[in-house]
């Protein structure tokens, strides 16, 4: 072997072991998500489902408070819609998806986007982007109202108080698909 074919054979397994390097903190990253989503998922309470409420079901009657203590009904929303963002505070993919919205300077207001956090000093601390209103519920009432444990979790929302779709958002450019939906989307709210 000559010297030029040793020192390309020396490169590749360099190149092999520092792809090799990468993913494996890939794996690690994608443990910590999935560990995180599990603990999520046992830790939830039995009455929620993991799906939440079926696209064509209304949302029943809810009450939460905006960042000043005023309570807020689904009445006070009526004829609004859009998109109701259920987060938690102890919830990874949750931070990143705000993270996001903050690279992309908020929220573009295509839509509304309403983020729905429980009422505890960690979520008060959590800096939203702008264009987000932000409710605090107690004991979990609005995820009842939608049948939801799962964080982060989007439902888009007719002026009704339909659900038209839901989805599970790791990206702002989900939640801007899930915006564009209520645009081509007839006015029954049904594809």
């Amino acid at each position: 072997m000559t010297a030029p074919w040793i020192a390309a054979f020396a490169l590749l397994w360099i190149a092999v072991l520092l792809v090799l390097f990468l993913q494996l903190g890939q794996f690690r990253r994608a443990i910590q998500v999935l560990e995180t989503a599990e603990r999520q998922l046992q830790g939830s309470p039995p009455h929620l489902s993991q799906q939440g409420l079926p696209p064509g079901s209304r949302i029943p009657d809810i009450e939460a408070r905006d960042p000043d203590g005023v309570i807020v009904r689904r009445a006070d929303l009526a004829g609004l819609g859009g998109i109701f963002l259920f987060l938690s505070s102890d919830c990874g993919p949750c931070r990143d998806l705000l993270e996001d919205l903050g690279r992309n300077a908020g929220w573009d207001g295509s839509l509304p986007l309403i983020a729905v956090i429980d009422d505890t000093p960690e979520a008060r601390l959590i800096r939203f982007p702008p264009g987000i209103t932000v409710l605090y519920q107690t004991g979990e009432a609005v995820s009842r109202a939608f049948d939801t444990a799962v964080t982060p979790h989007a439902f888009l929302i007719d002026a009704r108080g339909t659900v038209m779709h839901k989805v599970i958002p790791n990206t702002a450019e989900q939640l801007q698909e899930l915006a564009r939906k209520a645009h081509v989307l007839p006015a029954g709210g049904r594809a």
